[in-house]
């Protein structure tokens, strides 16, 4: 089918390499069924989707890859005795006027949005949510946000503040310490070891308790919200299990919004379609896409509503004027840091990059690296570490080529016609589906990419991974799930 302006890959046959991500999660997927995991109880509780994806990670990046690349992480410094007393106190404080707000400053609205808001409006200083807020702002008037990332934009010191969840993760903590059992053995953790061996000597139990008693107290968190604040429907962007089951047994409608790519490598949202979930109270009932392609390409048991998204679409729109360009942008992750960071220094070492910007961009959730990210660069004058002060799609904007390992950004890029550079490393193969595109190119840690091959790649007309939001469609929507 021929479309003009863009390539509709619906129609295309999907190539399905052998590989590390893809045999894992098929071997995840023959054990859940085999052993009917799904089914599995202890304290009255189906756990087995609740502490699925922290099992999942642990056997995929410790015993599941074919080559082990371990994972980066801070040197997180220990605090003095001042130091921790002062941290308790400013905490104690931030509680009390948190539960201000909770009981006398949050007001009952019939949605309720979990925002992450990791940017900060440049010219009010405002926080926003890149993903959720141009849906919470057409139900403003009818919708109360939650916050729950904290940065100094956030500020949870202000009263008439909205509500913040910080406190959560102490709680969370204690309470997993205050409840934890020695010795308490689940028996998923044998049926763990007989299908994957090499996991032997991983305490599997200790795991699994922790998590689920993380969730627990998060279950009891979120249901003491929402009997205070009554909505109809909640909106997030992913995980939030004990939110999800807190709402679900109150009624509440759980609408996900799609915030990452959706594959049958994910390890988190491919599910196997042969297994029944309908008594499985962490999931959420609906997610919200952003095109139909997502449809077509994994399994995920809540029920899929195309809306688009204005956020990925606007920052994915195709552009020709590429080549003038003199950013090059490599993109940073959690997991694989220290790789990412090693390879520039190598892209630098191989190439006169006088004349380019080079940016270093960490992923939200590094705010603990940026210090020692820029120490790492700072003897070069044309490397820019970027945290949260630009966003992606800025950064899209002015950029003639990415280096990425795998994320959303890889097909944002790509539909915006920008030539894309796997690194062959990590997760990389979790985006299998991007290989034989005429704009992708996977490349080796120790493989030199020059200056001038950059220079003569030409913008290629796009896959279309994300459409404009529907605001009809989605008005329609929740009309259908509030009747």
């Amino acid at each position: 089918m021929l479309f003009t302006g863009s390539i509709i890959i619906s129609n295309r046959v999907e190539k399905q390499p052998t590989n590390s991500v893809l045999n894992f999660i098929a071997k995840l997927h023959a054990f859940e069924q085999e052993e009917q995991l799904f089914q599995l109880k202890e304290d009255n509780l189906f756990y087995w989707d609740i502490v699925r994806a922290k099992v999942a990670e642990k056997l995929f990046y410790t015993y599941g890859q074919d080559q082990k690349t371990g994972i980066s992480a801070p040197v997180i410094p220990q605090l003095t005795i001042s130091q921790k007393i002062l941290k308790l106190i400013r905490w104690a404080w931030w509680l009390f006027i948190n539960e201000l707000n909770f009981y006398f400053f949050s007001p009952k609205r019939t949605w309720l949005f979990l925002k992450i808001s990791r940017f900060a409006d440049p010219r009010t200083g405002e926080p926003y949510d890149a993903v959720a807020d141009e849906i919470y702002h057409v139900l403003e008037k009818d919708a109360m946000a939650v916050e729950t990332f904290k940065n100094q934009q956030t500020d949870i010191t202000r009263l008439r503040h909205r509500y913040q969840t910080y406190h959560l993760y102490t709680y969370r903590k204690r309470y997993a310490k205050r409840h934890f059992k020695p010795g308490k053995a689940y028996s998923v953790s044998a049926l763990i070891v007989n299908h994957f061996p090499d996991s032997v000597n991983e305490n599997w139990d200790t795991l699994i308790q922790t998590t689920i008693l993380e969730y627990v107290a998060e279950y009891n968190f979120a249901r003491r919200l929402f009997r205070k604040k009554q909505p109809r429907g909640i909106f997030f962007t992913g995980g939030a299990k004990g939110f999800i089951s807190a709402a679900n047994q109150l009624g509440i409608e759980t609408i996900e919004i799609q915030h990452s790519p959706l594959n049958k490598a994910d390890l988190y949202y491919s599910y196997n379609s042969e297994i029944h979930y309908a008594h499985i109270s962490s999931l959420p009932h609906y997610l919200l896409v952003n095109s139909e392609e997502w449809k077509t390409r994994i399994f995920y048991p809540p029920t899929f509503v195309t809306v688009g998204s204005d956020y990925f679409y606007n920052s994915s729109k195709f552009n020709t004027e590429i080549t003038d360009r003199t950013t090059i942008l490599f993109v940073s992750d959690p997991i694989n840091h220290n790789l990412v960071r090693d390879y520039i220094l190598r892209f630098i070492a191989q190439n006169d990059t006088t004349d380019y910007r080079i940016v270093f961009k960490l992923h939200s959730a590094e705010t603990d690296r940026y210090e020692e990210a820029k120490a790492a660069f700072q003897e070069y004058p044309n490397i820019e570490v970027v945290l949260n002060e630009q966003n992606i799609s800025q950064l899209l904007d002015v950029s003639c080529a990415t280096f990425i390992i795998y994320s959303t950004v890889a097909y944002q890029a790509i539909q915006k016609g920008l030539h894309v550079y796997l690194l062959k490393t990590g997760y990389y193969e979790g985006g299998y589906d991007l290989f034989d595109l005429p704009n992708v190119q996977l490349i080796g840690l120790n493989d030199a990419i020059t200056i001038d091959e950059i220079k003569t790649v030409k913008p290629v007309e796009p896959v279309v991974f994300f459409e404009a939001f529907d605001e009809g469609k989605f008005h329609s929507f929740t009309k259908k799930i509030t009747i």
